[in-house]
């Protein structure tokens, strides 16, 4: 009798046991099992996280690029603009000697004109006439006219008409000179607003660019 009941204990000791075993099995697999959801839900979120990571890069490299293609474009601007404010200078230093050129060459054209008409107008030689026929002496005093709008009359040489006519084309040449500097001036003082305004917003861009790279690296850390 105390061996079957011990074999009946033994018997219900190793039951026990064995419920416990498959109760710890089935732990396990229910463990394994929410283990391996965790682990794929991990490994989903680093594969996003890595994404991410390069995304985060590429942009950090594409800003960096950008202002980088910024600032090379200010550096050529400024060249330019120094470029552009040199040859502005030179063409200016040159206006200024033919404007002076021809001024004198105008006074010197004057001259010989009065020193002639006094000459010939003392000699009674001839008499320099406008060909739609006005008072010689009031035509003459009325200043320079347009190249080629003086004519020699029967008796003349020619020679003052052609000083008035050499008159006429330095004073043309002198306008021409003025209307030119004046517009190369207006032309590069548009230069200088257009290129400074850009440098302005290129400036602001990089200034944008540079907080958003500050950005990028603070996230990707």
């Amino acid at each position: 009798g105390k061996v079957v009941e011990a074999i009946d204990k033994l018997v219900q000791k190793l039951k026990q046991q064995q419920a416990d075993e498959v109760k710890h099995r089935d732990f396990c697999i229910d463990s394994l099992n929410e283990n391996e959801i965790v682990q794929q839900r991990k490994n989903t979120d680093l594969s996003r996280l890595e994404a991410d990571i390069d995304e985060l890069n590429d942009h950090h490299k594409r800003l960096s690029d950008e202002v980088a293609e910024l600032k090379s474009e200010i550096a050529q601007l400024e060249v330019d603009l120094q470029r552009a404010s040199e040859n502005r200078k030179a063409e200016n230093v040159l206006f200024q000697k033919n404007s002076a050129d021809a001024v004198r060459t105008q006074e010197a054209l004057a001259k010989a004109y009065e020193k002639l008409s006094e000459f010939y107008s003392e000699k009674h030689v001839f008499l320099q006439t406008h060909k739609k026929g006005p008072d010689a002496d009031a035509y003459f005093n009325s200043g320079a006219p347009d190249a080629g709008t003086y004519q020699e009359n029967e008796k003349s040489t020619g020679v003052m008409g052609m000083i008035k006519k050499m008159q006429g084309e330095a004073k043309i040449m002198e306008d021409e000179a003025v209307h030119d500097e004046s517009a190369a001036q207006e032309a590069y003082e548009a230069m200088i607003k257009e290129t400074n305004d850009s440098v302005k917003e290129k400036s602001r861009l990089i200034a944008d660019k540079t907080e958003e790279m500050a950005t990028t690296d603070k996230t990707r850390q």
